[in-house]
Formats: C-alpha cells, structure tokens, sequence
C-alpha cells in the first residue's frame, strides 16, 4: 500500500477520501493505493496512541507512507507545537518516522472547506449569496478575516441541512485546491506531492 492516513472522526476521513479518490490531477499526484482510518478514540486517542495504532496497522497493511492527522481544539489539548512533538517523537521512538508526517488542523477540519464559494453553499443546503450567509455569521466571523475563527460553529450555524460526513466528502470533491490559505492544507500538498509525484 501507498499511504495509510489515520484520521480522528469521520468528517476527517470523507475530506481525505475524498481527496485521494477523486483529486490526484488536482492535487497534481499520481494514483495511489491509500487507506483512511479513523481512531477509536478521536483527536485525543490519536494524540494518546497514534503512532502505536500505525504500527498495528503497518503489520496487517505494509504502507509505503503514514499520515497522522487531528485537529488542534478538543478537551485536554496541549497545542499544536506539543501534539506534533508527541506524536513524532512516539514514532522515532517505535522505529516509523522516517515514513510518517503529523497534521495538526488548526482549529478543526471545518478550516478546510470555508471558501467563497457557491459549491460550498449547495452543499450545506443553502441558497443565499455567500455575502447574506457571512453577514448571519458575524458571531463566529467577524470583518476583515478571510474565514471564520470558529469554523466549526460557523459551520454548524450556516447548514440548512442534518450534519453528515458526506457533505465533507462533498466538499472535497469540489472546493478548489488553489485558493485555500492554511497552512496546514498546503503543507499536506507539498508533503503528499514529494511523496507521489506524477511520473515523467
């Protein structure tokens, strides 16, 4: 196998199917074989035992490359300087580092797929302009910031629809991968571009 990608919750792995099923060109990747894994015990049980719980995994699946990937807010966090020295340094410690890379999403996944964009709005079930729709959402996003500083609620406030995984999978299908500012997000391009790159 190519890439295993564990994931705390399941929105997290609708985005990174989503992804690696339907965007390599965009992404500007080759395809791969991959496996999305969620933790039993969300953010704080891949903060706790992630690296143990990909070794497990390895033995069973041989993946070439792991990510390890969580949000930053969850009760008990540390931080995101923290959770990645934990994690990284529990990997060095079982001997699977040089194959592994830690996401932190800072705050949460919901940073990912805020854009100004209608594709967005359908998908939460809404028919406004994305102007009307920010100007409700002033609570969670105030003036002057490209995106909500609590995405998550912001989210949450916005949808017109039940909250389900597949409007992530949704997302990631059809948010542009050009426009988005996180640095996280860039960093899981460049990582997952180094290691797939289109062949010649």
């Amino acid at each position: 196998m190519d890439l295993l990608v564990l994931v705390a919750d399941g929105d997290q792995k609708a985005v990174f199917d989503g992804l690696l099923e339907n965007r390599t060109k965009s992404i500007g990747i080759r395809l791969i074989n991959f496996r999305v894994d969620k933790h039993p015990n969300r953010d704080p049980g891949v903060y706790a035992t992630g690296a143990a719980f990909c070794r497990e995994l390895e033995a069973n699946y041989r993946f070439s490359k792991c990510l390890i990937v969580l949000d930053e807010e969850w009760e008990g966090s540390p931080g995101i300087d923290a959770i990645k020295e934990k994690i990284v340094e529990d990997c060095r410690r079982i001997g699977i580092a040089a194959q592994v890379e830690v996401l932190v999403i800072s705050p949460e996944i919901e940073q990912w797929v805020w854009q100004p964009s209608l594709h967005v709005l359908n998908a939460i079930g809404r028919e406004e302009s994305y102007e009307e729709i920010r100007s409700e959402l002033k609570q969670f996003w105030p003036d002057g910031s490209s995106k909500p500083l609590r995405p998550k609620e912001a989210f949450d406030a916005a949808r017109s629809i039940p909250r389900s995984s597949s409007i992530f999978y949704e997302l990631a299908n059809i948010v542009s991968l050009k426009n988005c500012q996180d640095a996280e997000f860039n960093k899981f391009l460049k990582i997952i571009r180094a290691w797939f790159p289109v062949s010649d």
